[in-house]
């Protein structure tokens, strides 16, 4: 009985030992090696937890279309390019007219294009819009495919005098608009 009681007792001697060895650190007592090895175990597969859509682009698994499926599922040259962007970034160039001949202003342009852009965004198009200039804006695309159903809306735009994708220029319903004319 005697020993049974020494050997529980040992027993529990040693567990609290090792609990003891495994209590935290306080972070104020880490060491330059301590934090490289936590660093370490954050980073170990942090790219693999990543969604698809949510890894930068380069890391992205790439979808292989032939040649054959292009022309298969293309009625056009365009589509062509549309669906070979699919899942590229793409960058789109929107001119911008106003409509009443007056010259554009930096609220003007900030204002149709944050109209465009929330318009887009409820039509489920995802676009970031940066205004590069008084009268130019450029629409950047994470899904490359969105942006030839973007396009298509802007140039129905009557404020919209150009769209250029993919080093294709095309006119707006503003192209006819004439800047003011001075007497």
């Amino acid at each position: 009985m005697y020993c049974k009681s020494v050997f529980i007792f040992a027993l529990l001697f040693v567990s609290l030992s090792f609990a003891e060895k495994k209590k935290k650190k306080d972070i104020r007592d880490f060491t330059d090696a301590d934090l490289e090895k936590l660093y370490e175990e954050w980073e170990e597969n942090d790219e693999d937890e990543l969604p698809d859509d949510e890894k930068p682009e380069h890391l992205r698994p790439k979808t292989q279309m032939s040649m054959e499926d292009l022309q298969k599922q293309a009625s056009s040259p365009e589509d062509m390019i549309r669906l070979s962007k699919k899942g590229q970034s793409v960058m789109m160039f929107v001119s911008i007219v106003d409509p009443s001949g007056a010259e554009v202003t930096k609220d003007f342009s900030e204002t149709i294009t944050g109209i465009w852009h929330s318009n887009l965004y409820n039509n489920h198009i995802d676009v970031q819009v940066y205004n590069v200039d008084i009268d130019r804006a450029l629409f950047l695309f994470k899904n490359g495919d969105q942006a030839w159903e973007a396009k298509e809306f802007l140039l129905k735009q009557k404020e919209c005098k150009e769209v250029t994708l993919e080093g294709q220029n095309h006119p707006g319903a503003g192209a006819k608009v004439k800047g003011k004319q001075e007497l």
